[in-house]
């Protein structure tokens, strides 16, 4: 599929996307933030609702190319995005409605294919970019454990991996990386310079530093790269509400840092944190000082196992949570606000035996059939496609 420099749009289409332009916070350095101006749409003509088609099937023939859709007929990837609808068919739902209407597109860019381009994922399909990358097309995407560790920390690393953010309420379209990412500063700028040239949004564009490691790398990046920071961006709100849940546990006050370093926690923790750690076991319910991002893989975690997720400001030093440290606390996070107040063992034993997974009931094994079986006899294949083609239609994917 062909892509388009941004600039060439201007002189055809003046479609402002002007929300929340007055209360658009200014970029830190010398960079100026322009004004993201929509073009032709890339999903024009789709029916964005889902429908026939396959992995590898393509429909549409707006923009600058046709369309890949997944089997349900959703919209797999986009390589330019030519405006909001493009953006909305692959974007995160909003965290909430009391944030300032964040809705996120992850982004990948493909060292292999030394195009310039990225790819932005359908971000409602595939929560996790190793999950979209582990389809066809070589060469092969590791597991998910291995990609973590080369594609988040490896100077060597195949892909630059980020997420387009756009905060609707103060009209701030953000490039932003996960907070434990170690690129360098020639890592991001590639990235960036690649997703401005990707979107309508690009004259818009600012770089969000997520952590105080990516603020320091953010130093030595180009002149021409605007940043805008945490701060800026949630200057009037102290409460992140990432996953509305109730959860009882022990109250642990840690840090990211020893997370990393191996520091055990229980099943029955609600953790209390400076910032994002790289990954984490099972726990009750998770609270962060630095707000996290909107697909962050902490949240992601947190959506999937149905538990409690929430920034808040200066938390670590909460009179409120520090009055309750490694006592048994019943959290509660809403989309509104959230509370905190001491339990009982009683109510901690009744939320634990309600989060136990169903018991797996499977069939007695029949140990009477004693002959060889040839390996074609026991794997019966359709007599419409292959295991091999099943297995691939199944895989909603595409691979590098």
């Amino acid at each position: 599929m062909s892509r388009r420099p941004i600039w060439s749009l201007f002189a055809v289409f003046a479609l402002p996307v002007c929300s929340g332009d007055a209360n658009k916070p200014k970029a830190d350095g010398g960079a100026t933030i322009g004004q993201a101006i929509e073009g032709a749409c890339e999903t024009e003509g789709l029916d964005l609702q889902g429908g026939d088609g396959g992995v590898g099937s393509t429909a549409g023939t707006a923009g600058s190319g046709k369309v890949p859709l997944t089997s349900s007929g959703q919209v797999d990837y986009l390589r330019y995005i030519g405006c909001r609808k493009d953006f909305e068919a692959l974007a995160s739902e909003p965290i909430d409605a009391t944030l300032p209407g964040a809705r996120s597109v992850k982004i990948i860019y493909d060292t292999a294919q030394n195009d310039g381009g990225v790819y932005f994922q359908n971000s409602v399909i595939f929560a996790f970019v190793s999950t979209h990358l582990s389809g066809n097309g070589l060469p092969v995407v590791p597991q998910l454990a291995s990609f973590n560790t080369t594609e988040y920390f490896s100077p060597t690393r195949r892909f630059i991996l980020g997420a387009v953010t756009y905060y609707e309420d103060v009209g701030v379209w953000a490039l932003e990386m996960a907070p434990y990412d170690t690129a360098s500063a020639s890592m991001i700028a590639t990235l960036f310079y690649a997703t401005r040239n990707a979107g309508f949004f690009g004259p818009a564009l600012a770089f969000h530093p997520t952590s105080e490691a990516i603020k320091g790398t953010a130093k030595k990046l180009p002149g021409d790269i605007p940043i805008v920071t945490t701060d800026q961006i949630y200057a009037k709100i102290d409460y992140q509400p990432l996953n509305p849940a109730r959860a009882v546990g022990r109250l642990i006050f840690t840090t990211a840092e020893a997370l990393d370093q191996g520091q055990y926690l229980s099943y029955q923790s609600i953790v209390v944190l400076d910032e994002a750690p790289n990954d984490i076991s099972v726990v009750s319910g998770i609270i962060t000082q630095e707000f996290q991002t909107p697909l962050s893989h902490l949240n992601v975690l947190s959506r999937n196992r149905k538990t409690p997720n929430m920034g808040l400001r200066n938390a670590l030093t909460n009179p409120t949570l520090l009055a309750l440290k490694d006592q048994l606390v019943e959290l509660v996070v809403t989309p509104l606000n959230w509370s905190i107040r001491p339990a009982t063992q009683e109510e901690g034993e009744a939320y634990w035996e309600s989060q136990k997974p169903a018991p797996k009931v499977l069939p007695p094994i029949d140990l009477n059939p004693r002959e060889l079986l040839d390996i074609e006899d026991v794997t019966v294949e359709s007599a419409d496609y292959s295991l091999r083609e099943a297995l691939k239609r199944a895989t909603n994917a595409w691979g590098g």
